[in-house]
């Protein structure tokens, strides 16, 4: 196993924890790494830091650039990588000592164009792992992981009841790749939230055999409250939500219609997570329900509603009651439903 990994760490304003990130990836068991740590213009200690630790590790490069969001980032990186395979972790996450040596060793058996595995979120006193799926570790083929790629764009009729499990085969950590296969960069946030999504949609299209494994857990941390805590407008992530749909829209136009179908359900299936957005804000009860009746006025342009309907059939009621609402343009429901499971996750 002599093959180079590029290993990428987009860096913003995480002093705190770019350390630890930094340590687990030099102290890995597999030493053919190029470790390319991309300093997105911080405000706080983080560029001095991985300066300081360059120094300590012939193998880490340190990019500084003009801040440009974490897609330009991850461009940045992929840019001058020249590994083999390349594989992305934020700048406050980690990785097990052995991750990577058992990535690289699942790679070269299976011969998987790209390796997928799961995600262990670590809070303070507990972890919790999460699976991308079931069956545990599995050659991904043919119709398996055409299944796969589906769910990436979206859910469909029973899967729907699990909104949360919604992201969790768009990221781009989570995934070593064969770097030439990597085709498209990323696109800004401005172009697409999240930026995940799109670069795998296009990335993955084409693969034949790619392999999930549960021997590796990337290691999410969700300690770092001021990193998950991003205070952007809801509406300029809805736009730019919005112009993923666009850009999936056109991209799988002619693909058969079960992608369609899921593309079409995750466009009605964010309105939960931006009206939950829009009424936990501080904004006042009249503000709360303007800003949902201008959500929901879009919802005809970004959803077939006639095809909506027939998927809604399969969720549980109170889901169906939420997204029969939302179907209907009926802000003042939504705001009532929305409230309600806002103020449930404020009593826990």
């Amino acid at each position: 196993m002599n093959e180079v990994v590029s290993v990428i760490v987009p860096i913003y304003n995480v002093e705190e924890w770019v350390k630890k990130t930094v340590s687990s990836i030099v102290e890995q068991t597999y030493k053919k790494l190029e470790i390319i740590l991309v300093d997105d213009e911080s405000k706080d200690l983080s560029g001095k830091i991985v300066d300081k630790l360059a120094t300590k590790d012939e193998r880490i490069v340190v990019v500084h650039k003009p801040n440009g969001g974490l897609a330009d980032a991850r461009n940045a990186g992929l840019r001058i990588a020249t590994g083999k395979y390349v594989l992305f972790v934020d700048g406050d996450d980690w990785l097990d000592a052995d991750a990577i040596q058992t990535l690289v060793a699942i790679q070269q058996k299976q011969q998987a164009e790209v390796v997928l595995f799961p995600y262990a979120r670590e809070f303070e006193n507990t972890t919790r792992y999460t699976k991308l799926m079931d069956g545990g570790s599995q050659v991904l083929t043919g119709n398996r992981f055409f299944d796969i790629y589906r769910r990436m764009i979206g859910p469909v009729k029973a899967e729907m009841n699990s909104i949360t499990a919604l992201e969790r085969l768009s990221t781009a950590w989570g995934k070593l790749y064969i770097r030439d296969l990597i085709k498209s960069e990323f696109k800004g946030y401005e172009e697409n939230y999240p930026e995940d999504l799109f670069f795998n949609v296009q990335n993955l299209r084409h693969i034949k055999r790619a392999y999930y494994t549960e021997d590796v857990w990337y290691r999410y941390n969700k300690l770092n409250q001021s990193a998950a805590t991003k205070s952007v407008d809801v509406f300029y992530k809805y736009k730019g939500n919005n112009r993923l749909m666009e850009l999936i829209q056109t991209f799988i136009a002619e693909d058969n219609d079960d992608l369609r179908i899921a593309l079409n359900n995750r466009s009605l299936l964010r309105m939960l997570n931006f009206s939950l957005a829009i009424t936990s804000s501080k904004e006042s009860k009249t503000n709360k329900k303007l800003a949902l009746k201008e959500l929901l006025s879009d919802v005809p342009t970004y959803v077939d509603v006639t095809l909506a309907k027939k998927q809604t059939a399969h969720l549980n009621l109170p889901l169906k009651t939420f997204f029969n609402a939302v179907l209907k343009q009926n802000h003042h429901i939504v705001y009532l439903y929305a409230n309600g499971i806002n103020a449930l996750r404020n009593i826990r």
